[in-house]
């Protein structure tokens, strides 16, 4: 997956996760950076892993 691809997998993914957050957190800045968090620990294992198999648990 190019880096294009996977800004545009994440760029779509944020709002999802970010409603689910919200859910569970009941608070708008504990939500935001949970998100952050995922974004990051995903692009940091996007880094060190096949993205393949990031690709397949993405879709």
């Amino acid at each position: 997956m190019s880096k294009d691809k996977f800004a545009e997998c994440i760029q779509l993914l944020k709002n999802q996760l970010y409603r689910t957050a919200y859910l569970y957190l009941n608070d708008e800045a504990s939500a935001l950076d949970a998100v952050d968090e995922a974004v990051y620990k995903v692009t940091l294992m996007r880094k060190k892993t096949n993205t393949r198999m990031i690709q397949r648990n993405f879709m």
